[in-house]
């Protein structure tokens, strides 16, 4: 098996990155994490690989971080707005979802106008906080550009669009033109420059092709869409990169390797008040690092 370039985890962005369902305070965001999760492994067989072992895992991250949005400074995010929101995620298309198209029971515009210091998208009228500074936890309220506008500034676009050449534009459908800087929609594939539906042993010519949901990797030796031999890891198991496959580790857990070492062990992510795991500073749902120690981000931090 001969692979193109980065390693399929290395495209998984945000990987490490809510309880049973009841009648409490905090039904709408148990709702909200139930749709979320049910929709996250329904539409993506990568997500479904990565949950497999326990769903609950998924559950009580995005439950979490549902709670902590209702109660940032100026939100519009509440557990009735949750609730809602749970319909509308159910109602989407999986292309929507994928792409974190918020469905319109979702979209409640914060109180803090664009340019205000945001610490999430829900306190900002425009739904979108954006951070330009790497590192920072803060960022500000921002009115990104719609379809047809210029994104040669930030090149972000509004959710569900890509900036092609300076310009969002939305993602390619069935037969028309893709690459590596040109994506098809989620449920689709690039396959010598076009999207086409998902198909193992379907022709491919570059690293950008085949289907990521899917699990597939264009192998360079037979330029086809193949399975991508992907494992994921409980804690205490081995993980790690080698050329015919990688292990991951499930989202409570991280790859702790000695040094520049390929393989390691699967390792519980620090919790509150533990110092951050790794150069990337990680920490385990709904902690983020602060000064080197794992802590709930303090929103209201963002004035």
């Amino acid at each position: 098996m001969q692979r193109f370039g980065r390693s399929l985890l290395a495209f998984c962005i945000g990987v490490l990155s809510t309880t049973a369902v009841g009648c409490g305070a905090n039904q709408g965001c148990e709702e909200y994490a139930t749709a979320y999760c049910t929709r996250q492994v329904g539409c993506s067989n990568f997500w479904s690989s990565v949950y497999a072992a326990d769903f609950e895992i998924c559950r009580t991250n995005r439950m979490q971080r549902c709670q902590l949005n209702t109660k940032s400074p100026d939100t519009s995010w509440t557990q009735d707005v949750a609730q809602a929101c749970a319909r509308g995620i159910n109602a989407e298309s999986c292309d929507d979802f994928l792409l974190g198209v918020l469905p319109p029971e979702c979209r409640v515009p914060g109180k803090r106008a664009v340019g205000a210091p945001c610490g999430d998208r829900f306190q900002c009228d425009s739904l979108q906080c954006v951070v330009s500074t790497e590192g920072s936890l803060c960022g500000a309220c921002a009115a990104l550009p719609k379809q047809g506008q210029s994104c040669g500034t930030l090149r972000l676009c509004d959710d569900g669009l890509q900036c092609v050449t300076d310009v969002c534009q939305p993602l390619r459908g069935a037969g028309e033109a893709c690459s590596g800087s040109v994506r098809c929609k989620p449920s689709l594939s690039c396959m010598v420059g076009t999207c086409q539906d998902p198909m193992q042993g379907a022709a491919c010519n570059s690293q950008f092709d085949c289907n990521f949901h899917q699990i597939q990797y264009c192998d360079a030796s037979t330029l086809t869409c193949e399975k991508y031999p992907l494992t994921v890891a409980k804690v205490n198991e081995a993980c790690g990169s080698a050329f015919d496959g990688d292990t991951i580790c499930t989202p409570d857990a991280y790859c702790r390797t000695a040094s520049s070492a390929a393989f390691g062990i699967c390792t519980k992510l620090p919790t509150e008040g533990q110092p951050c795991a790794t150069s990337e500073n990680l920490c385990a749902s709904p902690y983020t690092c602060v000064g080197g120690v794992c802590k709930i981000f303090d929103r209201g931090s963002c004035k």
